[in-house]
């Protein structure tokens, strides 16, 4: 069945700061801009199979053949149903540790967590089992889990740290928000639906599924909504053999289907980025910080936001939102933009602040040439007492100087870094060089050290408290990048309370960080003019290895229909499959039986509507939810069929089928004058052609266009007719009206006739009984139709057979047994090669690659072939 696209895919990747810039010649750089800084910060990648811990034996051992579902869980069908499919869909209840459940590690857990989703034990009851052999340890693998584990995932010391509080419009905010110790995610979609006016946001990453909801509503009531976001998340740029692949966010896709106002703005040079993270809202209320817009900020860093209605602050994010609007361009244009090589400087910033009699400024916005760094020196070098800093990320040779200097004053200076960043081949010198003259320096990753993403894990502050009542803080690292390449904001912030709160933070996290051993010697630091200088003249770009070419794929066999040649296979993105069937349909002379899960394909009703005008006897089986539709479209209204398929119900022999116990009827398959049969995964659809991995055979054999006309006959006879005045009814809906729901639309066919064959219980459809294919002794018929067939079965006898290679392509694996039996065989047969490729969305839902890489299969995600296309119809939507 083809089910939806997670709405949202998680996000494995915090990008790092190798930027580069081109700066106006006004200020002293050079116009020939862009940056190589050693190796950029961190590398993502998907998980690896997490080798080294103990592979539980396979179910079949350990539930018994006869095995009854456990109480409270669901009972194990043939073809999973809604409730079944549900349980993939979720998490499984997390109430205790694996250790707590006698669980005999992370692949234990896996085998619970894919048993209970598939109803095989309740989630409460899963019994500890005897572990298996050890494999042999990977060290890859290992290296990345190298952070300790902790039982828990830290709240950043809890949601009651003194804070101020805003009110706006009627909604009271915190004026310093710290994650995870509260939901910066929910405070601003507060803000958002508090908006009457406007609403201007300037982002470096958008990934954010309630944020996005909450601009659509307030867009819907009339507020106006403008966005600028960072090119390279716009555009995200991949190395051809990078192990993570980048890809545009969901949310960004939503802004480009709605049609909302946003451009793009680039950096300089090969890598510059829009860094910032602000919004201001009816230019009243502003918002800014380290918190990029973002799922893994959300759920796995530690980071701030900041609320301010000071008027100062609000006019100068709103100046500085206007500049960057005029240099940004519409999405349409900003892949094929050819960018400034100069740019004026931001406005001034507004406002001022006196610390311990040196006046800072309140906000300094970049690029900017040296101010943000020298505002950094300056105030440090006011300090007094004590500088307690948690930044991301340090290349700045000038601030740690700075830092170096206050430590020889007396003061207290404590550093905390990302335990990644610290690291780094770019920044780990600075952090090391801390540590070496004396100051005390700390790493620390995110909060969840069990997460099973260790690289989203981030410290992702940039803040600094000045003798515990001057605060640093915004979007920019303490970098020669964040002062001359990113577009950025920094502020100063003077509140005693304010610094309470960041005092707050530091202090926790700092007492859960790791020391940073003093190095034997002290490391050698670039020269400010050095980082000017790979800033102005980097080192060439190496040249991108080549994209790796797939072998070409054997020419099919031909078939002739009427004169007119089709091959015996065709494969999508590499064959059009669509003109397959348009050719197939324009030979036919007889006869064209077509059964076909959803139909929305222009080219194929024009052919089918010619085909008829020749007089050719055309008969069509449809699934029923795609004329008797239900639920709501993309827009919040009913959703109604499609307009071609209301054409196949109206001109032509049409009959509708649902599936048994709430499933569906997936056909897709075609017999032409009944001498050839189509089959395969392709949907008949605009948006199968153009989005999906497809696969459709064309087959002569008289045996096999026989079995597909026997299958369609008996498909007709179970199938209805269709109700005009229901369709009518659908059609003539209105858009504010209550949308059908599924078992409306269902229930209510059903029950039409009872007629043997007719309702709810009809007999299997008719089977081969010859089996003509052998494998390895093992017999099998040339196909099976279901339900009811034994599909299942004839898939395990396969596997079980099989004495070299396993090659899986699935859109939907939802088996436990199948799963199960390849277990077994991996485990009974090592010489066994067995390859699994998933759908990367579908594999989200039900999580099963995480159970097969556990396991040590070779496992890959694969979506549809166009990388820069929109994530909600990219498909591997192969089943084979």
């Amino acid at each position: 069945m083809a089910g939806p696209i997670a709405a949202l895919l998680l996000a494995l990747l915090q990008t790092s700061w190798a930027a580069a810039i081109r700066s106006a010649p006004a200020r002293g750089v050079s116009p020939q801009l862009a940056v190589r800084l050693g190796n950029p910060a961190t590398a993502a990648s998907l998980p690896a199979p997490l080798l080294g811990s103990r592979i539980a034996p396979p179910l079949s051992e350990r539930l018994g053949p006869a095995a009854a579902p456990a109480a409270g869980a669901a009972p194990l069908a043939d073809n999973p149903g809604p409730a079944v499919l549900e349980r993939l869909a979720a998490d499984i209840p997390r109430s205790e540790t694996p250790a707590a459940a006698g669980l005999q590690g992370q692949k234990d857990y896996a085998d619970r967590n894919f048993e209970y989703k598939l109803g095989a034990v309740a989630a409460e009851s899963a019994a500890p089992v005897e572990p298996g052999p050890e494999p042999a340890p990977d060290p890859a693998a290992q290296r990345k889990r190298k952070r300790p584990r902790s039982v828990t995932k830290d709240d950043g010391g809890g949601a009651n740290y003194s804070r101020r509080e805003v009110v706006f419009n009627g909604r009271t905010l915190p004026a310093v928000a710290l994650a995870p110790n509260i939901s910066v995610e929910e405070k601003l979609v507060t803000a958002i639906d508090a908006s009457k006016a406007s609403i201007r946001i300037a982002l470096y990453e958008f990934k954010l599924r309630a944020v996005t909801q909450a601009l659509l509503r307030a867009r819907k009531r009339g507020v106006r909504i403008e966005l600028i976001l960072d090119y390279s998340n716009v555009f995200p740029r991949n190395e051809p053999n990078a192990e993570y692949q980048a890809r545009r966010s969901p949310d960004i896709w939503t802004l480009i289907r709605k049609g909302v106002d946003f451009t793009v703005l680039r950096g300089f040079g090969r890598y510059g980025i829009n860094h910032n993270k602000f919004a201001v809202f009816d230019d009243e209320l502003v918002e800014f910080g380290s918190y990029n817009w973002s799922f893994t900020a959300e759920n796995s860093h530690y980071e701030n936001a900041n609320f301010s209605k000071d008027p100062a602050r609000v006019a100068g994010l709103s100046g500085y939102w206007h500049y960057l609007r005029a240099l940004s361009v519409p999405f349409a244009q900003a892949e094929a933009h050819d960018w400034p090589q100069t740019i004026p400087p931001p406005p001034a910033a507004l406002g001022s602040v006196l610390f311990n009699g040196k006046t800072l400024p309140a906000m300094v916005f970049t690029p900017d040439g040296p101010a943000f760094e020298a505002a950094a020196v300056k105030a440090i070098d006011a300090a007094r007492e004590s500088v307690d800093a948690a930044i991301f990320a340090v290349r700045s040779t000038k601030i740690v100087q700075a830092l170096a200097r206050a430590r020889s004053r007396g003061l207290r200076v404590r550093v905390l870094f990302d335990e990644d960043q610290a690291a780094s081949e770019s920044f780990g010198p600075y952090a090391a060089w801390l540590a070496a003259v004396g100051i005390e320096t700390r790493l620390l990753a995110g909060p969840d050290r069990e997460s099973e993403y260790p690289q989203t894990q981030k410290m992702h502050h940039k803040f600094m408290i000045l003798d515990g009542k001057l605060v640093e803080t915004g979007s920019a690292n303490w970098t020669k990048n964040a002062a001359m390449a990113n577009f950025e904001n920094v502020h100063f912030l003077y509140d005693k309370t304010d610094a309470e709160s960041y005092a707050f933070a530091f202090a926790h996290m700092f007492a859960r960080a790791q020391v940073l051993p003093k190095p034997i010697s002290i490391p050698a630091l670039p020269a400010d003019a050095n980082l000017i200088e790979e800033i102005v003249n980097p080192p060439p770009e190496p040249p991108a290895p080549p994209s790796p070419v797939p072998p070409p794929l054997p020419a099919p066999r031909q078939l002739a229909l009427n004169g007119v040649s089709l091959p015996s296979f065709a494969f999508l993105p590499e064959h059009p499959i669509e003109a397959l069937y348009v050719r197939a349909i324009d030979a036919a002379q007889t006869s064209i039986s077509l059964a076909v899960y959803e139909f929305a394909s222009e080219p194929i009703l024009e052919a089918l509507r010619r085909a008829k005008k020749r007089g050719l006897k055309i008969e069509l089986v449809l699934d029923r939810s795609h004329l008797y539709t239900s639920g709501v479209d993309d827009d919040g209204y009913p959703r109604k069929p499609k307009p071609q398929v209301v054409a196949l119900a109206k001109e032509f022999d049409l009959k509708v089928r649902a599936g048994r116990s709430g499933g569906t009827m997936h056909n897709k398959f075609a017999v032409f004058d009944g001498k050839i049969a189509s089959f395969g995964s392709f949907n008949l659809t605009e948006i199968t052609k153009n989005n999906h991995f497809e696969n459709v055979s064309f087959s002569d054999d008289p045996r096999r266009v026989a079995a597909y006309r026997r299958y369609f006959a008996y498909l007709r006879w179970i199938s209805q007719d269709v109700d005009f005045d229901k369709l009518e009814a659908i059609l003539n809906r209105s858009l504010d009206a209550k949308p059908l729901s599924d078992a409306e639309t269902y229930e209510s066919g059903l029950a039409d006739e009872e007629a043997p064959g007719k309702g709810k219980s009809f007999p299997p459809p008719p089977q081969d009984q010859e089996r003509p294919i052998i494998l390895n002794g093992e017999s099998f018929p040339l196909q099976i139709f279901s339900p009811q067939g034994g599909i299942e079965e004839a898939l395990i006898r396969a596997i079980q057979a099989a004495r070299f290679s396993i090659d899986i392509a699935m859109f939907s694996f939802y088996s436990q047994r199948i799963a199960d039996v390849l277990l077994e065989m991996k485990q009974a047969r090592p010489e066994l090669k067995i390859r699994v490729l998933l759908d990367a969305g579908q594999a989200k839902l039900s999580k099963l690659d995480e159970w097969f890489a556990f396991h040590g299969f070779a496992t890959r995600l694969l979506g549809g072939p166009d990388d820069n296309g929109d994530p909600r119809y990219q498909k591997m939507h192969d089943k084979l």
